[in-house]
């Protein structure tokens, strides 16, 4: 246990540490004492302590420091009330030695533990000094830890880089501090894409020299890094003296400032991938003895310093990317937790911590293959994705839970075909395509092999596409893997529903290749007479997709679902035009009915046919029946 404690460095460590989580630690060998007061845990005085006088805690400690009399004598035979007392309670015989040990040690503890120090440190600014207006609130200052329990931190040992000194505090000569009203916003062109430019606006009043526009100096271009950097930079600006009123249209920047960075913080921003911006921008306003407020309103509605601090993102967007290492400079006193809080942490954010810190660099034959993709999406939607987006659209919400966990292997390259077997002896024979006696890997498989099954079910999916566009699907292994990309367009506007549609079409089918491949090949051990024909790929592609038609329709139900219920409108405007008989359906078909039976006109509606007819399609028990006889 205390090598797992060294590991992942277990320690006590408080910004704020209540008065009774100072008296409860150990007064002998205390984390936070001077080293020179180690050399009296031996003495005899400090045997008698612990012994005669019980001194255990630091609370110990400070109930042999008794109130000497003016009769006292600095010496152990004195005859004063209090020496009285001692002895006659403990036994000591020299009871001024133990209370002049007991100061000793109790002044060894650093201030921020010392049991005679202020309880407030710094981390926390009475905000009673300014009138706060509707809806405006205060960026969290943290509280004090009540218990020691709450003391114990775990993964502290990153170090900070080195930081320069932020300006001085200001002089108790400021009677009134000043107070600054400050408009933020952040602007991103290209947001979620590669070629992403993020900038950050901050406006102060007309022709103010103060206002200023920036392009985000850091890796990550987004919008959100954009709002959370200008509001840095308001904060980092300003004298530290000042009240700060910042006004921003980010609910996520000012929700995460005033309402869940002291839970982050004990979670060590564990989860949060503005998490550094968050940290940083809570240093900062701890650190500064002035207030800072944030306030919402609403964004492109009129009001003028909203409107001006977006022109001044707009323009940031346009200067030159230039990564600066001070962008994230914390203050001369950091003021934020070292590490995670013990008590706070649930089992996820321990292996999300761990594994972050143990993360294996990506293989690259999964980099080629997620820059295929961005290549793909870029030749197909105009725009390459970021590298994030691509991992973000395997676990899109219109795919299923095995087709996302499809997707996402294929992209890692973590199915055993092809190549893996090439290395093991005897086995060599599993990574050719028997049917095309070539080498198997996920693209032959998808879009190459010769199997009867893989050309009819994407014949069928282009067959069903092209009921609603004129274009092909695609023909490339990006393509398809990055299909939760789609962002089609109709008059300069996003077509959700043939987006949708797309997604649904190209995974179910790349997914039942998949399938019916690992059928022939492990299952039934290539044997010919137990492939599947091309009426069965048709009977199964088709029930792919009626089942996902059917989930749709189900999933629209308000009543059963609330507000996780599928769009109904979403549902109808992905199938429209991709139904059997759909003039003769009922007006609102797409729309659960206490279930999926009792339609007048038309019956359930079904996915339009496409291959041979139902009477022609058989199942592959009754094609094999067949062909047996």
């Amino acid at each position: 246990m205390l090598k797992l404690a060294r590991e992942y460095n277990v320690r006590v460590s408080a910004l704020n540490p209540s008065k009774e989580a100072r008296e409860d630690l150990p007064i002998w060998y205390h984390i936070q004492s001077d080293p020179s007061a180690r050399r009296l845990y031996k003495t005899k005085t400090a045997k008698c302590l612990r012994k005669r006088h019980k001194v255990i805690l630091v609370r110990d400690a400070l109930k042999v420091l008794v109130t000497l009399g003016g009769d006292h004598e600095y010496q152990n035979n004195c005859l004063c009330d209090p020496c009285k007392m001692i002895r006659t309670q403990s036994g000591c015989p020299h009871p001024h030695d133990c209370i002049t040990l007991a100061a000793t040690l109790v002044s060894k503890i650093l201030p921020r533990w010392s049991p005679q120090s202020r309880t407030d440190q710094g981390a926390v600014t009475n905000a009673s000094t300014i009138e706060l207006e509707e809806g405006e609130e205060v960026i969290a200052r943290g509280t004090p830890e009540e218990n020691l329990r709450d003391t114990i931190t775990i993964f502290s040992g990153t170090t900070r880089p080195e930081i320069e000194d932020a300006a001085s505090l200001p002089t108790d000569g400021e009677a009134t501090p000043r107070t600054t009203v400050i408009y933020t916003d952040g602007a991103c062109t290209n947001n979620g894409m590669e070629s992403a430019k993020a900038g950050s606006g901050i406006w102060y009043g007309d022709d103010d020299p103060r206002n200023k526009s920036i392009r985000v100096p850091l890796k990550k271009q987004t919008n959100q890094t954009a709002e959370l950097m200008a509001i840095l930079t308001a904060v980092r600006d300003n004298p530290p003296g000042d009240n700060l009123r910042i006004v921003s249209d980010s609910r996520y920047a000012i929700n995460g400032l005033t309402k869940y960075a002291t839970k982050w913080e004990a979670r060590n921003w564990v989860g949060n991938q503005h998490g550094d911006l968050f940290r940083c921008i809570t240093a900062w306003t701890r650190w500064r003895q002035g207030i800072t407020t944030l306030k919402w309103t609403k964004g492109h509605n009129g009001t003028k310093g909203n409107e001006e601090a977006d022109k001044l993102a707009k323009e940031g967007t346009a200067k030159p990317l230039a990564s600066s290492p001070d962008a994230l400079r914390a203050p001369a006193k950091d003021l934020t937790a070292q590490g995670a809080n013990l008590a706070k942490l649930e089992q996820k954010d321990f292996y999300r911590i761990i594994r972050d810190k143990n993360r294996i660099p990506a293989r690259t034959r999964t980099e080629r293959m997620v820059g295929r993709i961005q290549a793909c999406a870029e030749d197909t939607f105009g725009q390459p994705p970021g590298a994030e987006a691509v991992w973000s659209a395997t676990k899109h919400r219109d795919f299923t839970r095995k087709t996302r966990d499809f997707l996402w292997k294929s992209t890692q390259h973590a199915y055993k075909v092809g190549e893996y077997w090439t290395h093991i002896n005897g086995y060599e024979g599993r990574g050719i395509c028997p049917l095309c006696d070539d080498q198997e890997d996920m693209e032959h498989i998808l879009m190459k092999c010769k199997s009867k099954a893989r050309s009819t079910a994407w014949r069928l999916a282009n067959d069903l596409w092209a009921k609603t566009d004129d274009t092909k699907l695609p023909a490339n292994i990006g393509d398809v893997l990055g299909c939760g990309l789609a962002a089609f367009t109709t008059d300069g506007k996003p077509n959700d529903g043939k987006s949708r549609l797309y997604r649904i079409i190209v995974s179910e089918t790349a997914y039942l290749i998949w399938k019916i491949r690992n059928e022939r090949r492990i299952r039934d051990d290539d044997g010919e007479e137990r492939h599947n024909t091309e009426e069965e790929a048709t009977t199964r592609w088709r029930k792919a997709l009626n089942r996902r038609l059917t989930n749709d329709r189900f999933l629209t139900d308000t009543t059963r679902f609330r507000k996780r219920a599928l769009n109904a409108e979403l549902v109808k405007r992905t199938w429209t035009g991709c139904l059997e008989n759909e003039e003769a359906l009922p007006q609102e078909w797409y729309k659960t009915r206490g279930g999926f039976s009792g339609y007048v006109a038309g019956g359930s509606p079904r996915i339009r046919q496409v291959g041979p007819s139902p009477t022609q399609a058989r199942s592959p028990t009754q094609s094999r029946a067949a062909a047996s006889a």
